[in-house]
């Protein structure tokens, strides 16, 4: 059995805490906003979370970490101001700050002499502290522990620097035509959201939607989904791919494969070359009955692999699966 580690996802379920609770930022700004975008990609690198102020053009960059603020952070927060267009807002957000990095934040502001608002938010240890402790629940039992927490005062303005005197209202323009690919992606996507909303990972905003297959972590850095409603062989499909590293976890799966094809209610394939598990979906009567099949296979698959993916070999696992016992093959 290998030793199967458990990935630390604090600071994401911080971020996720704050896209269901948007009304805090944008009582904190006294704005409304558009959707929080979860780990949206800018300048090559993830932002933890991306929206706008609703019906302008003004953009909102949230950075967030649950420890004392340090240079790796600081030298995103710098490059941000680099390359952003004026109007634009950039909250930071962390346990605590130091008068140096604050300085160099807002000093270079103002050398490069933009409309950039800036907010430097402390984070209450108790709110940390909340997000900490769900270390200890299932991983699919996050989002409703999420809904749960409430705090009397989770954030504390310790640094602001304001220079937008208005918001430039959004421009109406002709939306741009997409591909067949990437709107049936796009409806796949928002399919998934709302079947699977217990599992974190389907809220980070996903790239290259104009790609015939989607990828999502299943929950280790090499173990993935993988989903089509028709790839450049006409298969539409659901399928999980294992690494050599997590190969124990595919074998106990297949040791299990009539269980969970029961579970799936679709027929089940396990490919021990390439340690892949896969579902293919044979209906070609409307694209959108397709699409509701890959969501309903894609839930299920997550909703009887995560015991195994999260926790398998490790020293939490009968902790965890006690937890989600409804999950057990």
């Amino acid at each position: 059995m290998s030793k199967n580690k458990i990935k630390n996802n604090t600071e994401f379920f911080f971020n996720l805490y704050q896209r269901s609770n948007k009304k805090v930022i944008e009582e904190i700004l006294d704005v409304e906003l558009d959707e929080l975008l979860l780990e949206k990609y800018y300048l090559g690198q993830k932002v933890d979370l991306y929206t706008t102020v609703r019906g302008t053009t003004t953009e909102v960059f949230i950075e967030s970490m649950l420890n004392r603020a340090d240079v790796r952070h600081l030298n995103f927060i710098l490059k941000l101001i680099n390359n952003i267009e004026d109007n634009a807002i950039i909250i930071f957000q962390a346990e605590s700050f130091s008068d140096k990095i604050l300085e160099k934040i807002i000093g270079k502001i103002r050398k490069f002499n933009k409309t950039i608002d800036f907010y430097a938010i402390e984070i209450d240890k108790t709110l940390i502290k909340e997000i900490e402790d769900l270390r200890e629940i299932h991983f699919l039992k996050i989002t409703e522990k999420l809904c749960h927490i409430e705090v009397s005062n989770p954030f504390n303005i310790v640094e602001k620097y304001v220079s937008i005197r208005e918001h430039k209202p959004e421009e109406k323009v002709e939306k741009q035509k997409i591909s067949k690919v990437e709107r049936r992606n796009q409806i796949l996507i928002e399919e998934i959201r709302k079947r699977t909303h217990y599992f974190p990972t389907v809220f980070r905003e996903k790239r290259c939607l104009d790609n015939r297959i989607l990828s999502y972590s299943a929950g280790k850095s090499d173990v993935n989904y993988f989903i089509s409603v028709e790839d450049r062989n006409r298969d539409s499909f659901v399928s999980i791919q294992f690494s050599k590293d997590t190969e124990d976890i595919y074998n106990e799966i297949k040791k299990m494969r009539k269980n969970f094809s029961e579970k799936i209610r679709f027929n089940v394939n396990f490919d021990d070359s390439s340690l892949i598990i896969r579902t293919d979906i044979h209906s070609r009567q409307h694209i959108y009955k397709t699409i509701d099949d890959i969501a309903q296979i894609f839930e299920r698959y997550v909703f009887y692999l995560s015991n195994y993916i999260f926790y398998y070999g490790t020293n939490m696992e009968d902790s965890m699966w006690n937890q989600h016992k409804e999950g057990t093959l």
